[in-house]
């Protein structure tokens, strides 16, 4: 994972590897401290995530209250049919008004 500077009150974080429990911490400090900068849009690049569960999810839902946040690279749906988490569906849950 990769924090690009700060620009025009926007973060753009290149995600990449697997997001659980475990391995979340680095992308939960540069949303919260997004949050702490009065960062406005969060631009998430997920092209090279290739796991993730509900602490993502969680993450990104909890950042909607703080943030106007993108997710960039989705892959499409059925792209990964054997491994479950995949972020296909998230961006129907992402869409809606904050």
């Amino acid at each position: 994972m990769s924090v690009l500077p700060d620009r025009d009150g926007q973060r753009i974080v290149r995600c990449s590897g697997e997001f659980d429990a475990e391995t979340l911490a680095p992308l939960k400090a540069a949303v919260d401290t997004a949050a702490d900068l009065d960062i406005d849009r969060l631009i998430l690049d997920v092209r090279r995530v290739a796991f993730a569960d509900s602490s993502l999810l969680n993450l990104l839902l909890a950042a909607r209250r703080e943030h106007d946040v993108r997710l960039v690279g989705l892959r499409p749906r059925g792209r990964h049919p054997h491994r479950p988490g995949r972020l296909g569906t998230v961006s129907r849950i992402m869409c809606g008004a904050r």
